[in-house]
């Protein structure tokens, strides 16, 4: 009828919220499967180019070329690591006992340079508890606070990590810590590091997305925890998780 208004039923906030995450997971998947695939067609035709026609193309052509390859490879990471952040804040975390030297060991094996992790000296401690965790999470987190304290090294020196436990700050919580000998973080930056794109060096010095500590911040507090750091310039830096004791 011409005029009439159609009065709208409330709806509950857990149906609303059902919806946001139904279509936040439906664009993580868009992001994952539809902008991936132009980058991976990129990747492969300038791979192509430099392997078929690099005779051709002369030093600079090659050159060209090698940075398209190492571009579009970047940006491949970030869209992974963006979904991947997507992801985290809306799917569904199942908390349970977690050993902490279980999930150590997942991380190492987890990191892409294994070549990398070979070459340093990581120290685990031998006596690490359990926490309330998801363990695929923690171990995301501890394979990227590992990794990190193995890329931002100094110069002509050795990476040294290590990893301990101690207790929390919190009653009944553990504070697990990723030590390195690394070239360390101003103060002003230790609040900032955490956040999404942020970066301290450009890309030509440490490759990286900007997204890894802002994974481990979001990936934690999801469990229930929180993530800090405590560092000094030149000196190296000690990454903390903080999460609930388990029996």
């Amino acid at each position: 009828m011409a005029g009439s208004v159609q009065a709208r039923l409330p709806v509950e906030p857990e149906v609303e919220l059902a919806r946001a995450r139904a279509d936040l997971e439906a664009l993580t998947g868009a992001i994952r499967h539809d902008l991936r695939a132009p980058l991976r067609a990129i990747i492969g035709f300038a791979e192509a180019l430099c392997e078929d026609c690099g005779d051709r193309l002369g030093p600079d052509g090659a050159a060209y070329a090698e940075r398209i390859v190492a571009a579009a490879r970047s940006l491949d990471q970030l869209v992974v690591d963006l979904a991947a952040y997507c992801r985290l804040g809306s799917q569904p975390l199942t908390l349970g006992a977690v050993a902490v030297a279980d999930a150590v060991a997942d991380a190492l094996t987890a990191i892409d340079d294994q070549q990398l992790v070979a070459s340093a000296a990581v120290e685990v401690a031998g006596d690490l508890p359990r926490v309330r965790a998801h363990a695929p999470t923690l171990a995301k987190a501890l394979a990227q606070l590992i990794d990190n304290a193995l890329r931002y090294r100094k110069p002509d020196v050795a990476p040294r990590v290590r990893v301990y436990a101690t207790g929390g700050m919190g009653p009944q919580t553990v504070r697990v810590w990723v030590e390195d000998n690394g070239i360390g973080i101003p103060p002003e930056h230790h609040a900032d590091i955490f956040g999404v794109f942020e970066r301290l060096h450009g890309v030509e010095h440490y490759p990286g997305t900007g997204i890894g500590l802002a994974l481990v911040r979001r990936g934690v507090e999801r469990m229930g925890g929180a993530a800090g750091v405590e560092s000094v310039p030149g000196e190296g830096s000690r990454f903390w998780i903080e999460l609930p004791a388990a029996p």
